[in-house]
C-alpha cells in the first residue's frame, strides 16, 4: 500500500477541492511550484495532479502549468483532468508525466482508449482509469454529471477487456463525508476483479483507514486537502510508504 497525495489545480492555483462543490472552493496560499517543492522536501515520491477546470469542462484548463510542473522535483507524477486526445497525452508524456489518469473520456469516447492500447509510444500500465461514485451514482466531469446508464463494475470490465488494469475508484457519500471509506465496497471490487490494481480515493481520513484498505487488497490510497494544512502529515505519509516498501521487500 502506498499513500499518494493529490494536488488540485484550479485557475492556476492549488485548491482544496470538494467533489462537485464549487461554491466553497478554497484556494491554498501557496504558489504551485513552491508547494510541489515543499512536498518533495518531505521525501514524498509520487503525487497526483488534477486539473479541476479541465475536469468540469468549463472552457478553462491548466495544461501549460501542469506540463511545466512535470519538470519539477517529484520523481513520479500522475496527471488527470482533460486528457481526451492523443496530442495532449503525448505533450504530457514528453513533458515528463509518468502516469495518465483518464476520467470522463472513458464514457464519452471509449475509442480513445482503444487508440491508446494500439499505440506503441504509451504502455497500458501507464494509464489509470478514474471512476467516481457520488451517493452511489457513477459520475463524470468532476462529479457534476451522471455517467449515463453505466455502472462502475461494467466499466471496469470493459477497460480490463481492453488491457487496462489500473483504476482509481472514488466513493463519496455527500451526507457523511467524515465517515471514512466504505471498506466493504472496495473489498467486493478486489474480489470481483482480482486482475485489477485498485487505488482508493475519497473520505480517507486516518492511517487506520489506509490500513483497512490495505487489508482488503487496495494498492494505493489517494489523499488530499488536510495534508496541506499540516505539512507534518507529509512526513508521516513518507514514513508509511517507506515502511510498506521495506515490508514488501522482505
Amino acid at each position: 500500500m502506498q499513500i499518494i497525495p493529490a494536488l488540485y489545480i484550479k485557475e492556476g492555483k492549488p485548491a482544496i477541492y470538494r467533489p462537485g462543490d464549487y461554491e466553497r472552493l478554497e484556494f491554498l496560499p501557496y504558489d504551485p511550484y513552491d508547494l510541489i517543492d515543499e512536498i518533495s522536501r518531505h521525501n514524498v515520491q509520487r503525487i497526483y495532479l488534477v486539473d479541476v477546470d479541465a475536469s468540469i469542462d468549463n472552457g478553462l484548463d491548466n495544461k501549460a502549468l501542469i506540463a511545466s510542473l512535470a519538470n519539477t522535483t517529484i520523481p513520479d507524477l500522475e496527471v488527470g483532468g482533460g486528457i481526451n486526445n492523443m496530442d495532449y497525452l503525448k505533450s504530457l508524456q514528453y513533458s515528463g508525466v509518468d502516469h495518465f489518469v483518464l476520467g470522463s473520456v472513458v464514457f464519452e469516447n471509449f475509442d480513445f482508449l482503444v487508440e491508446i492500447s494500439e499505440a506503441k509510444h504509451i504502455h497500458n500500465e501507464k494509464i489509470m482509469i478514474s471512476l467516481d461514485l457520488l451517493d452511489g451514482q457513477l459520475t463524470c466531469h468532476g462529479w457534476t454529471d451522471p455517467a449515463d446508464d453505466s455502472t462502475m463494475r461494467s466499466m471496469i470490465r470493459k477497460c480490463l477487456d481492453q488491457g487496462f488494469t489500473r483504476f482509481i475508484c472514488t466513493d463519496i457519500n455527500s451526507t457523511h463525508r467524515e465517515s471514512g471509506p466504505d471498506i466493504l465496497f472496495y473489498k467486493e471490487l478486489v474480489e470481483q476483479f482480482p486482475e485489477a490494481i485498485f487505488a482508493a480515493s475519497g473520505q480517507i481520513n486516518t492511517f487506520e483507514d489506509v490500513d483497512h484498505l490495505k487489508a482488503v487488497g487496495i494498492k494505493e490510497a489517494i489523499v488530499g486537502n488536510s495534508i496541506y494544512r499540516d505539512f507534518s502529515l507529509l512526513d508521516q505519509i513518507s514514513e508509511y510508504n517507506r515502511k510498506d516498501e521495506k515490508e514488501n521487500k522482505n
